[in-house]
């Protein structure tokens, strides 16, 4: 009446609740651990764009003042976004890849923030020409204008005019 079988029988009831259970938490504990690092991630990168737009912008402050001429100095003090004329104007003077580009983060908040990396902060406080001894973000609350908030772009227009840190002269 019994037969013996030739191969072994599968489990035919299938996943435990137990078994469930645990690889539930695995993966909850698996799914916290890359939320918190990318999280962590994306600060720190919205920080080094921010960083990069006021670098940029000194950088091309300092080349259409080498460059340029009084009429390129002056439409370079007037733009106020991507969007003006006078980029394409500066364009070969500056080079094709010229454009203004915006904050990630505000100034103040990139400043204050503990989780930002000192040599960040460093890097900010040298692309205003604030650094100082300790390398700290110090004199923002001078700064005036837009161009330091998130989504602004850090040109002079936006940045204080005359007393901007990115105002090109001779």
């Amino acid at each position: 009446m019994l037969k013996r079988l030739n191969k072994p029988q599968r489990n035919q009831r299938g996943v435990t609740v137990i078994e469930l259970t645990i690889a539930l938490i695995v993966l909850v504990f698996l799914a916290l651990a890359s939320f918190f690092t990318l999280s962590n991630l994306s600060g720190d990168s919205k920080a080094e764009a921010s960083v990069a737009a006021l670098e940029k912008m000194a950088q091309w402050r300092d080349t259409v003042v080498a460059k340029g001429t009084t009429a390129d100095i002056d439409t370079f003090n007037a733009i106020a976004a991507p969007e003006d004329a006078g980029v394409a104007t500066l364009k070969p003077v500056l080079g094709a890849n010229f454009r203004p580009l915006p904050m990630q983060m505000a100034l103040t908040e990139l400043c204050a923030s503990a989780k930002v990396p000192p040599d960040i902060k460093n890097r900010v406080a040298a692309a205003l020409g604030q650094a100082d001894g300790d390398g700290a973000c110090n004199g923002v609350e001078a700064e005036t204008g837009t161009g330091f908030l998130d989504g602004g772009y850090p040109t002079v227009a936006n940045t204080g005019t005359t007393t901007s840190p990115f105002f090109a002269a001779l």
